[in-house]
């Protein structure tokens, strides 16, 4: 009798474990709606998220080569330019707001500096057209000034004349 009701009660366990698995398979697909095992969906949903995705920004500046990368505020005016056999004249506006009572630092590094061709400059210009600052890009250095606006005049534009530059220019002007 043992044997059969152990009989008995193993295919009751095994009939009850088959309801269990065909239980839980048609649970796991009751979670998942009906719409998202149609492949018109999944195709759709494919190519949305495929034309989500975008590139990387284009940078319109920064240091990266040959693009000069410009700060310019009413009291601070930054360019950086990381040059690689770099040939064209930029000027920039300053929006920098003076006054005569105003002090002026000025800084300047030049660094990495590969010689290709002497004749790349940098100018300050103040607003009556006279030049404040001309530096010949000839070799590397780091330069600080502070200068009075009484003294130097307003400042209205910086020039960077490039013949074949390489190496990196970091140019600031602070008004104090």
């Amino acid at each position: 009798m043992k044997i059969n009701n152990q009989y008995h009660s193993d295919r009751v366990a095994f009939k009850q474990r088959e309801k269990n698995l065909q239980s839980s398979a048609t649970k796991s697909r009751f979670f998942i709606p009906s719409f998202l095992e149609k492949a018109p969906f999944r195709m759709t949903f494919f190519l949305l998220l495929m034309g989500s995705c975008v590139a990387p920004p284009d940078y319109s500046d920064g240091l990266l080569e040959n693009v000069p990368a410009i700060v310019d505020e009413t009291d601070y005016f930054s360019l950086s330019i990381l040059g690689d056999k770099y040939t064209e004249d930029k000027e920039w506006d300053l929006s920098l707001i003076t006054d005569s009572t105003d002090v002026l630092l000025q800084t300047l590094a030049i660094k990495e500096l590969a010689i290709v061709s002497d004749s790349s400059f940098l100018y300050l210009i103040r607003d009556t057209g006279d030049t404040i600052l001309a530096v010949l890009l000839l070799s590397e250095l780091n330069w600080s000034s502070e200068d009075s606006v009484a003294y130097i005049g307003s400042p209205s534009k910086v020039i960077f004349s490039g013949n074949n530059f390489s190496g990196r220019l970091e140019y600031q002007i602070l008004k104090k």
